[in-house]
């Protein structure tokens, strides 16, 4: 995602996930709606609390990638068996394989119920993050490939 939005020059990039108005709105009331067990409560909270720290580590690395040479490191990337440097059609070919097994992962596991419900809340407050950001004018959104469906089929 970040290869993302550095390609992405002088367009404006945006983020779309949690943690936003949006999403605390929706995980309320969904947990109004649907009341949770407190080990379920106790998950969403360690899932908010987590997301905002991740957000703000992200927001003070960008703010000093932007006025120093420093550039943080928040997080461990993956290794690829490819690079920027290899031609366009092995990247793909490699993506395409990455994502299928992925899919296949997803697939064969069952998302434990305090897990899918936060997914379900963030990928809810990601399509109305889209839809007005559509207003605008058009959108390329970057996601991580266990969320496509849920947007497509929101969208």
């Amino acid at each position: 995602m970040s290869a993302a939005s550095q390609a992405a020059g002088d367009v404006p990039t945006v983020g779309i996930d949690a943690p936003s108005r949006t999403y605390l709105r929706l995980l309320a009331a969904e947990l109004l709606a649907n009341p949770a067990p407190r080990g379920v409560v106790r998950a969403l909270a360690r899932d908010l609390v987590s997301g905002v720290g991740h957000a703000l580590a992200c927001r003070l690395g960008a703010l000093v990638g932007a006025v120093t040479p420093v550039r943080l490191r928040l997080y461990s990337h993956i290794e690829y068996d490819c690079s920027l440097l290899d031609d366009p059609t092995v990247q793909a070919d490699h993506e395409a394989a990455h994502v299928g097994q992925r899919q296949a992962f997803l697939r064969a596991i069952e998302t434990p119920p305090a897990i899918a419900r936060i997914d379900a809340v963030r990928e809810a407050a990601m399509a109305t993050r889209i839809r007005e950001l559509r207003a605008a004018g058009d959108v390329v959104a970057v996601v991580g490939i266990e969320h496509l469906d849920a947007l497509e089929t929101a969208l």
